[in-house]
């Protein structure tokens, strides 16, 4: 979706939170793509998750430089109004060098903070169990046009 060096144009929120980002401010960014990662084939641990579990997110997550400021920062473009896409959030199991799930345990999770807590407390309670030789991790299931 995504390459690197692209210029893009987000309409992106100043607050990414779930439960405040469609009454955010937004800002044009204008970005130059340094690193793309689909959260299919590079699923978030486990730990990067709850490291900020109300995060809005979608597939793709970028890190970009600003062509005006020159930061560098990440994002996640299915935020951007431009773009209009949520990924929900699955559980699954990967092989250790896995870039597809090897089995889904839970059903989708969309970006409300009801779900993604029960996401956080399912992610917590099956870590622990999860089978030898197999990783944990939470990826993107689809991508929904937002509704806002």
């Amino acid at each position: 979706m995504f390459s690197i060096s692209e210029r893009i144009e987000l309409d992106y929120p100043l607050d990414t939170n779930v439960l405040r980002v469609s009454a955010s401010e937004w800002r044009r960014r204008y970005l130059r793509v340094l690193r793309v990662r689909d959260l299919i084939k590079e699923p978030l641990t486990v730990s990067e998750f709850l490291d900020r579990p109300l995060l809005e997110r979608s597939r793709w997550l970028i890190t970009a430089k600003d062509v005006h400021t020159g930061t560098v920062r990440r994002y996640y473009p299915g935020t951007a109004r431009n773009i209009n896409l949520v990924g929900s959030l699955q559980l699954a199991l990967y092989e250790p060098d896995g870039t597809m799930p090897a089995k889904f345990l839970t059903k989708p999770f969309g970006a409300t903070y009801e779900e993604r807590m029960i996401l956080a407390r399912l992610a917590k309670s099956f870590e622990p169990q999860t089978p030898r030789g197999l990783l944990l991790r939470v990826t993107s299931h689809e991508l929904k046009l937002k509704r806002w």
